[in-house]
């Protein structure tokens, strides 16, 4: 569920139980204004309900509005024999010396401070 404050327009998206089934007061967190939140409907339909949206489905006559439990079939992954075998080859002619890092370059390696202390004995 998404919520957005009346004053600031702050948009928040919180799980649709956190609300509960009466509503429930919420503050924005950026400019503290509170509001009654309403409960996200709940449609409930009733056996013979359920039988004549099955059977407007299956005629194919839904209206705007019907609730349509059967979700579209997600589209398939490509075949595996449509991925070439071989790699393809990454020409390294085509990187500037300048670019590729020098293979002693060790990132996490201790660098000395930046000047040494005046005094080595104190700490």
């Amino acid at each position: 569920m998404i919520l957005e404050c009346t004053e600031c327009e702050t948009r928040y998206v919180i799980p649709d139980t956190a609300v509960g089934p009466e509503g429930r007061t919420v503050r924005c967190a950026n400019c503290k204004h509170s509001w009654f939140q309403q409960p996200v409907p709940v449609l409930v339909l009733d056996a013979q309900d359920e039988v004549a949206a099955d059977e407007d489905v299956e005629d194919g006559d839904v209206e705007d509005g019907d609730v349509v439990d059967e979700a579209p079939e997600p589209p398939r992954a490509p075949v595996a024999a449509s991925i070439p075998e071989t790699p393809p080859v990454i020409e390294t002619a085509a990187i500037p010396d300048a670019a590729r890092a020098p293979a002693t370059f060790d990132a996490f390696a201790h660098q000395p401070p930046f000047r040494p202390r005046r005094n080595p004995a104190r700490r």
